[in-house]
């Protein structure tokens, strides 16, 4: 878990960082102990010719650490420490093959960098995946969002929690504050809780079911809570969390290994195909610069007994399969699902309850 710290973002405490931590259009900056590497969102990875001396990081690091009462030092060498926006991890001389200090911050700004706009703007995805992202939230269907580190998860929870309907009661359950929902759309009811050794994630997604919470977002599950998140959705509540797989179709198996037990494994993962809806994976691409979009879509069935994946969407394109019934039938309650189908016919020319 990691503490949240009050530290001056100002030219004196940063230095020769200090124009990097104010671009909003900067994501990352990494001193790998030779070299300080910057990654922006149009650019991409850039190396730059600062160089960091290991007296100013000295001074940086024991100012990170001490702003809260942590301690970083040979005999604990890693520091894992945010601001409001800001996430540091810190290696210690101590243990780097160089003896030099590895300084990692990713920026976590309370904006929504994906709009409606960029959406389409930038190629993340069509007017159509759009739309279609805007139902399966206000039909509360459950998901997950994969991706490797860097891609962009937590923006595209961002987005979808823009279409969260206002009086609907939505909590995030987060160990930092990332998604910073509250700020990002202020006129949602929605609430941020943290987890800390004291409170668990478990403890927290409990919690919130016995609120009635009707959204429930986590930045990430990483482990046995994935088991409470499953039985959250079990309720009724819409559930999205980002979790840690190659590919869309690979999710069910990978919540199933997060359980860390195979008893009941067919019975389980039957309740994972029942009460989970789909996954999406969004995909980082470095070409003449840094491009993100929706790479994956597949939606989980589970009729007559039997268990299917669908792959929906596959490398940014349609797979020509079609949207299960049993979702379907969830859109069809939504006021935006008439629109949709009109523009699904103008995309494919066809009805949308037929194969394309």
């Amino acid at each position: 878990m990691m503490d949240t710290i009050k530290i001056p973002i100002n030219d004196e405490t940063f230095g020769k960082l200090y124009p990097y931590i104010i671009d909003d259009l900067i994501t990352d900056i990494r001193w790998n102990g030779r070299f300080l590497m910057i990654e922006h969102l149009t650019k991409g990875y850039m190396k730059t010719d600062d160089v960091l001396s290991e007296e100013w990081l000295s001074i940086l690091t024991k100012n990170i650490a001490t702003s809260n009462d942590l301690n970083f030092n040979p005999t604990q060498p890693s520091l894992d420490a945010s601001t409001d926006d800001l996430r540091f991890h810190v290696y210690h001389p101590s243990i780097t093959g160089e003896n030099k200090t590895i300084l990692s911050i990713r920026k976590t700004p309370a904006v929504a960098r994906i709009t409606e706009e960029s959406f389409i703007e930038t190629n993340y995805g069509d007017l159509l995946l759009l739309r279609l992202l805007n139902l399966l939230i206000t039909s509360k269907c459950s998901g997950f969002v994969i991706g490797e580190t860097g891609a962009g998860k937590t923006e595209l929870i961002k987005l979808l929690a823009k279409f969260i309907p206002d009086h609907e009661v939505c909590l995030t359950v987060e160990d930092t504050f990332e998604l910073r929902l509250p700020v990002i759309y202020p006129n949602k009811n929605i609430n941020s809780i943290k987890v800390d050794k004291f409170y668990s994630y478990e403890k927290a997604i409990r919690d919130a079911l016995r609120s009635l919470v009707k959204y429930l977002f986590l930045a990430e599950a990483r482990g046995r809570e994935i088991t409470r998140i499953v039985e959250g959705a079990s309720t009724g509540c819409s559930v999205w969390t980002t979790i840690h797989a190659d590919n869309t179709w690979e999710v069910i198996s990978r919540v199933k290994d997060m359980t860390g037990t195979d008893k009941d494994g067919n019975d389980y993962e039957n309740r994972i195909y029942t009460f989970f809806d789909c996954a999406i994976k969004v995909k980082k691409m470095v070409k003449k610069g840094s491009i993100r979009r929706i790479d994956q879509i597949c939606f989980f069935e589970r009729t007559n007994e039997k268990n299917q994946v669908i792959v929906f969407y596959k490398d940014g394109k349609y797979t020509g399969n079609k949207i299960p019934k049993s979702i379907l039938d969830r859109f069809n309650e939504c006021e935006q699902f008439e629109s949709f189908k009109k523009l699904w016919k103008a995309t494919f020319g066809g009805d949308l309850s037929a194969e394309k």
